[in-house]
């Protein structure tokens, strides 16, 4: 375990390892403060992990730095929003029932929605050429009231009040419409994907 940056003699646990043509290596550490040393790595994989930051800006920074000239990063982030019921159902929901949507704060799309702000980014800390596309990550949910069910988004442990029975209902009629029943094109989950070369 270890949170302190460029702290990690990977060179001298490598060593130790003897033989090995591979080596994994795990700790637990910031992303936006690595303790391995610049310039070390071949490959950097982010999933999931740069549109929950406090400030991406400094994990795409840190990212860069430990990659050797010529390595490369890859990133995963959410993609588009209306490609992705799973995470914004709650919201149709209840725009549709006329509900207050409670108030709005960041959330794990404002990544890829700011994607050329992102690009610029990584221009500037020194990665070169940057290539991104979304890819379906579809969930096997067939239906709307395999959803409400797969989704622990109501509470089990007593009877839902009308308010929830009635947003409940809406959200299996909603992805049985969106993604649910008799549809073809799946949208439940959709991932941006980063790839950002290091020349």
């Amino acid at each position: 375990y270890t949170t302190s940056d460029n702290s990690l003699d990977l060179d001298g646990i490598v060593a130790k390892a003897g033989a090995f043509n591979k080596l994994v290596y795990g700790c637990h550490a910031s992303g936006e403060r690595l303790p391995f040393n610049s310039g070390w790595f071949d490959c950097f994989v982010s999933s999931l992990c740069v549109q929950i930051v406090q400030n991406p800006d400094k994990m795409i920074k840190e990212a860069c730095r430990v990659l050797k000239p010529d390595g490369r990063a890859c990133f995963t982030v959410w993609g588009r929003p209306e490609k992705s019921v799973f995470f914004t159902i709650d919201k149709i929901a209840r725009k549709n029932l006329g509900l207050p949507e409670g108030p709005k704060t960041r959330t794990n799309f404002d990544f890829s929605a700011k994607i050329d702000a992102m690009k610029a980014v990584m221009h500037e800390v020194g990665f070169t050429e940057i290539k991104h596309w979304y890819q379906a990550a579809n969930l096997n949910i067939r239906t709307g009231e395999d959803f409400v069910n797969f989704r622990p988004a109501f509470p089990t442990d007593r009877p839902l009040t009308d308010e929830e029975t009635m947003l409940r209902n809406e959200m299996i009629k909603v992805f049985d419409e969106l993604s649910g029943k008799g549809t073809h094109d799946l949208c439940t989950f959709e991932l941006m994907v980063i790839i950002a070369y290091k020349n």
